[in-house]
Parts: structure tokens; sequence; C-alpha cells
């Protein structure tokens, strides 16, 4: 009997301990999950300091994205055990930057194996930058003794007439349309022309005179530009049938209420939500002329 007991007791003694144990392990790996968290959102705000691009920063946390996936099928380690290897000098950085720039060039993904040069250049910069901002001094000379980074091929692009572009008018909508002759006359970027405001079009002006706020530019300067007088004549028109009640002119005042957009973050998603949306009108108006109808 004192046998059974003494077993028992032992026994449950063993199990909570092992509890305990398991408890500790969870509640350390949540800690650490959330403190990788929180190193990869400053990591994210000090490049969203310097670009003040909602954009380049999604650009960036996908890259980050693609690390973590590297580090759990290539290691089998969580993206914290990495960093923390690498920080003790268990791992050299460039080694793992090597692995990863072969896991990328083998990555399957839905179209192709591998990714472009392009992609890859864009991931294994990231990838690096991230090392260095937690302390781990990776230099350009070191890692080109280690390994090259693939030169971007470029493929001679022919240039589009205005014969090419009436046609493709002829198959789009009015806004579609409309932008396209503000983006062949002016040589603005699509973002650009979808957040331009009814206050920045000069119409009385000879030629139409557009401000491109520098909030909307890619350098955060504003400038001035000019558009021909076909394009005024289809903005005039688009505006006629459209009404010029909004504050933009191809972002839609309801458009923008039903999507609940609070604050700035949320336009910048709208925007680039809006300007995937033209991309696909674009896209299905070129499938309809065959000889337009080709990469690039």
């Amino acid at each position: 009997m004192y046998d059974n007991l003494v077993f028992i007791y032992t026994f449950w003694y063993s199990m909570m301990t092992l509890s305990r144990s398991l408890s500790n392990y969870s509640n350390e790996s949540d800690i650490m999950q959330v403190q990788i968290q929180d190193i990869i959102e400053h990591y994210l705000e000090k490049k969203f300091r310097i670009s003040h691009s909602f954009a380049t920063k999604s650009v960036y946390r996908a890259a980050l994205k693609k690390f973590i996936e590297f580090a759990r099928i290539r290691y089998n380690f969580s993206f914290e055990q990495l960093l923390n290897q690498i920080l003790q000098k268990n791992s050299d950085p460039l080694e793992i930057l090597d692995e990863y720039y072969t896991f990328l060039s083998n990555y399957q993904t839905k179209k192709k194996r591998g990714y472009s040069a392009e992609a890859i250049n864009q991931y294994i910069r990231v990838g690096k930058d991230f090392l260095n901002h937690q302390g781990c001094k990776i230099y350009n000379e070191d890692m080109k003794l280690k390994f090259r980074l693939p030169k971007r091929v470029s493929s001679y692009q022919r240039g589009l007439t205005r014969e090419a572009i009436n046609r493709v008018i002829r198959f789009s909508n009015p806004k579609l349309a409309t932008i396209i002759l503000i983006a062949c006359s002016s040589g603005m970027r699509i973002g650009e022309i979808i957040q331009l405001k009814l206050s920045d079009v000069d119409l009385s002006a000879n030629p139409t005179t557009i401000t491109i706020r520098g909030l909307t530019t890619k350098t955060r300067e504003t400038r001035l530009t000019h558009i021909s007088s076909e394009a005024t004549n289809s903005l005039k028109d688009y505006l006629a049938r459209y009404g010029t009640q909004n504050e933009y002119l191809f972002l839609r005042e309801h458009e923008l209420k039903n999507s609940e957009i609070s604050d700035e973050e949320k336009y910048s998603r709208f925007v680039v939500a809006s300007k995937h949306n033209l991309e696909s009108q674009l896209e299905r108006c070129i499938k309809k002329i065959p000889e337009l109808n080709a990469k690039n």
C-alpha cells in the first residue's frame, strides 16, 4: 500500500513538473513571437519614415514573409530561432543569404520554377538590410566574395504607335480611355492620375495644366505638367458624363465611404486597389487586340 502511494505521488509530481516546463516553454515561445513581431514592425516603421510610402512598406513586409518561410522550410527553424543563431555567432549570415539565394532560385511558383532576377535581388536586399538592422553588419564587399546577385535581363521593347494607342482606346470605357490619354500626354504615373483632384486641373489654361501634389508623387515633390487637347476634350466629356460634384476625378466619393476609409493607410490601400482594377481593365482591352496581346 505504501509503495503504491509513493508511486502515485512520484508520478503526480513528475506530471506537474512536466506541465510547468511545457507551460514555461509555451510562454517563452509566445514572448519570442511577440518580440519578433515588434522587431519587424519597428523595422517597417523605419522604412516608412524614410519613404512615406505604404506601398514600399507592403513590399518590405512581403519580402520578410518570404524570408520567414525560407527559415521554416530550409532549417525547420522559427524566424526567432534563426535570428538568435545568427546573433549568437552560431550561423554565418552570408551562408544563410547564399542558401536563401538558392532557395529563391528553385522556388516553385504557380507559373514557373524560380523567381526572376529582379525579384531575387529585391528579396536578398531586404533580407540583408533586415539582418544589418539587427546588428549583423553584412558588407556588400563580403557578400560579393561569397556570391553575386543575378543581373537583370533587359529585353527590347518596341514603342507604342499612335495607331496602337487609338485601338486600345476604342476598346476602353470612358474612364479608362481618359486616363490613357492623360498618361500618354502628361507622363504621369498611374498612381498620380488616380489621386488627381478637380482642384488640381486648370482647364482654363492653354494647354490644360495639372498640378501633381507632392503627397501623391514618388519623390514627394510637387510638379506641373500639361495634357494635350485630345486628352482635355476627353476629360471634359468624362466630367460632363459623371459630374463634378466629387473632390477626386477618378476616385468616387461613395466608394471611399463604403470602404470605411478613416486613415492614410486605408486610403493608400484603396488607391492601390483602384490601380489594380484599372490595370485589369487595360489587360482585358489588350487581349482583344491579338498583335498587342504579347509580353510588354
